[in-house]
């Protein structure tokens, strides 16, 4: 497997270790293989998964080139059945590095193609030729690469992301404390590191018009800064009117609690592949509002959440006095999510999907 960063927990990375954690590997062993930052190899080792790390720095240039030869040499010492490659860099350089030992390849697609820049769309193109075949996690990031790429659309396999029910339910939370939130608050909150796709631009003037004239709401923002023009301090800088009626909770890893701790779930994304945070929130039993943008109608039916047009604050507002009006719908809507969650997109339902297809992809050739 093979994968541009995997510095931090975010959606892609935190599927690629709910994946490892899942194979069996009397029929999957795999190795990871990252070309840039890699802070959370350590955890995949614990996994007992082999791991490399390349330390690429630029993709075009002798750096690339370079990359590109120790590549070719890694896979030809390993011997890999099937290479897997995430995002823009490795869906250029692996497929060319693995055809050059004799390699299958595929690239699993996770977005709507946001990532990629200019240089990756003028070369991705042909890089494709070399791809046997692709996995994409909704059936709207499957029509994008159709559109965007020209790539057959029947050789592309659609497989959402799966929840880890055991660890993602309803559950007894200390947050709501811990951030000084009372009993008869009803809490909003979102689950999204920060940066210019995620819709802060939206939800934050809504959550100031919301707080002004409710006052038993509370918004809480869960997420890192991962904008380079500091855009967490800048929505900050806007809710201050607001106080403590608008929390912004910083980067957490007892995601359970927390979703636990929100009353409604909010996302407001302007482009989602198949959303985690969504999903999490409805395997904790959370009613959800979200845009309709990406993968999210594949997710959420009207029984589980409400869908809004992007971009559309008024839309969010009302969408979210409905729920703050009706106790007894957010409940429903929670449980319905809960058992949507359940029946379609478990971690168990999403694991062996992927082992059947990699053995499909690889030919059903000895492991690796």
């Amino acid at each position: 497997m093979l994968i541009d960063e995997l510095e931090t927990r975010g959606g892609t990375e935190n599927h690629l270790i709910d994946l490892l954690s899942g194979l069996d590997r009397r029929r999957i062993e795999p190795t990871v293989v990252v070309l840039t930052l890699a802070g959370l190899l350590p955890e995949v080792r614990k996994l007992g998964v082999a791991a490399h790390s390349l330390e690429i720095t630029s993709l075009l240039g002798l750096d690339g080139a370079r990359t590109l030869l120790r590549l070719r040499a890694l896979f030809g010492k390993v011997r890999p059945d099937l290479v897997v490659t995430y995002h823009p860099s490795s869906d250029l350089l692996g497929p060319v590095a693995a055809r050059s030992v004799g390699t299958r390849v595929i690239s699993c697609r996770r977005d709507l193609g946001f990532t990629r820049h200019a240089k990756h769309r003028l070369l991705q193109r042909p890089a494709n030729l070399l791809v046997h075949g692709m996995i994409a996690v909704s059936e709207a990031v499957r029509a994008s690469v159709t559109r965007t790429e020209r790539f057959a659309a029947e050789r592309i396999e659609v497989i959402p992301n799966g929840c880890d029910l055991e660890r993602f339910h309803e559950t007894e939370s200390r947050v709501r404390d811990e951030l000084g939130i009372g009993p008869s608050e009803v809490v909003v909150g979102t689950l999204s590191n920060f940066g210019k796709i995620k819709g802060y631009d939206v939800i934050v003037p809504a959550a100031l018009e919301l707080v002004r004239a409710r006052p038993e709401v509370r918004f809480v923002f869960v997420g890192k800064d991962e904008a380079r023009d500091s855009e967490m301090a800048r929505w900050q800088e806007m809710a201050r009117a607001a106080g403590h009626r608008i929390i912004f909770a910083g980067s957490r890893r007892d995601v359970p609690e927390v979703l636990s701790a929100m009353d409604i779930f909010l996302q407001a994304s302007h482009s989602e592949g198949f959303s985690n945070s969504i999903l999490q929130a409805m395997a904790c039993a959370r009613p959800v509002i979200a845009t309709d943008v990406g993968g999210n109608r594949e997710l959420v039916d009207p029984a589980s959440g409400i869908l809004i047009p992007r971009g559309d604050g008024r839309s969010l507002v009302d969408a979210v006095t409905i729920l703050l009006d009706d106790p007894d719908r957010r409940r429903r809507m929670g449980r319905s999510g809960r058992q949507r969650a359940s029946e379609h997109f478990s971690k168990e339902r999403m694991v062996e999907r992927y082992q059947r297809a990699f053995e499909r992809f690889a030919g059903q050739r000895s492991r690796g």
